[in-house]
């Protein structure tokens, strides 16, 4: 959804570098896509706790297998 940005960052100690995530509020519209699709469970979507998200698709997934029957 483009709101998810790849950061460099720095060590200040070892001046290693690597890349973190990051959410570029201004584009972010609180869908909750990147909170379900990190691996790293790293991301917290402000308002939800991630049970109440997964609760959310479980629902929306029962809701679809009743429209199939």
């Amino acid at each position: 959804f483009g709101a998810i940005e790849k950061e460099e960052i720095v060590d200040g100690v070892t001046g290693q570098k690597s890349w973190v995530a990051k959410v570029a509020l201004s584009l972010c519209n609180g869908c909750g896509a990147c909170n379900t699709a990190c691996r790293a469970g790293a991301i917290d979507l402000d308002g939800f706790t991630e049970e109440q998200i997964f609760t959310q698709i479980e629902s929306l997934v029962a809701d679809k297998g009743d429209e199939n029957e």
